[in-house]
């Protein structure tokens, strides 16, 4: 009985959210390094969420991965102070990435434009930035081609996670 009445507690919504906030703002401390690896865990907690939930639910977790990737000083060391200018992109990124992923219904083509077009957003924006303010030009790899690896790689294990999870 009291098994049953914590299986209810987990199904909640509101739990689950917690839980999916929860885990966003801690795995950059937990794992902060390497970037591929982190970014395809976020990555894929963003499609899996995104598929289970509104995005109007997961607007926090658009922004809370880069907040504690901030918070913590990993992902640039000394340069991560200029992490600020790039939070409001990321965080538009992500949410075009799970925007396109859910709107289009085709299998792994969804993922495929939906990792495009996040690291276009990144990259061209990162790209601005570093011609008219002082922002580190190593931020474009970083928001570039790493982006589209880690969005293309969370994506499809996402994708192939929600097959295997349906199918039992």
């Amino acid at each position: 009985m009291l098994q049953h009445k914590y299986l209810g507690i987990l199904k909640s919504e509101k739990v689950q959210l917690g839980v999916i906030y929860l885990s966003v703002f801690l795995i950059p401390f937990l794992l902060p390094k390497p970037q591929i690896i982190l970014g395809t865990i976020i990555n894929f907690i963003l499609i899996y969420s995104s598929s289970r939930h509104s995005l109007k639910q997961l607007i926090p977790l658009f922004l809370l991965p880069s907040i504690s990737s901030f918070l913590n000083s990993i992902l640039f060391g000394s340069s991560t102070i200029f992490l600020l200018y790039l939070i409001p992109f990321i965080s538009i990124s992500n949410f075009t990435y799970a925007y396109i992923s859910k709107r289009i219904k085709s299998r792994y083509v969804n993922i495929l434009i939906a990792a495009c077009t996040k690291a276009f957003i990144l990259y061209f924006a990162t790209y601005i930035l570093v011609k008219t303010t002082n922002l580190p030009q190593t931020f474009l790899v970083a928001m570039g081609g790493i982006q589209l690896i880690t969005a293309l790689a969370g994506g499809i294990l996402a994708t192939l996670f929600q097959k295997d999870t349906s199918a039992s």
